[in-house]
């Protein structure tokens, strides 16, 4: 969910609307389950939520149990590999606000701790009209 996905745009268009276009275009990449189970039994692929921001810590894969000890070490490997392609998650707002108390107000940008980015319009400090919310898993909504 953290390496770069190269190609961007132009790879994102190579796909249908859905979870997988919206996280290349979010510049992100999807963990996903399908496998012959799935296949067989008709069933859709499962999403899991992307390892940054807080499910990094929920999912940690440097601490979770695992079934053989002996992969520790190469999982402890790749991670310290990837960490240095994470951003830091800048939480809170950023945009317009009214003049005296200081309330979100006309258009700006709410990050969450999740990970989720809602960006649009807002009235004393609430959503109002129009935005779109961007779900860490790649969900979007208009």
């Amino acid at each position: 969910a953290c390496m770069p996905v190269e190609g961007g745009v132009g790879r994102a268009e190579v796909f249908e609307e859905g979870a997988i276009k919206n996280a290349i275009l979010g510049g992100r990449r999807n963990h996903i389950v399908y496998g012959t189970k799935e296949s067989v039994s008709l069933r859709a692929p499962y999403f899991f939520p992307p390892l940054l921001h807080l499910n990094l810590e929920k999912y940690n894969p440097t601490t979770l149990a695992l079934t053989s000890e002996k992969d520790r070490r190469t999982i402890l490997r790749i991670a310290g590999g990837l960490r240095k392609h994470i951003k830091p998650l800048e939480v809170g707002y950023k945009g317009e606000r009214t003049r005296f108390l200081r309330l979100k107000n006309g258009w700006g940008t709410y990050t969450y701790e999740n990970g989720n980015v809602y960006e649009g319009l807002w009235e004393d400090g609430e959503r109002h009209g129009r935005g779109t919310s961007r779900y860490a898993n790649g969900n979007v909504y208009e």
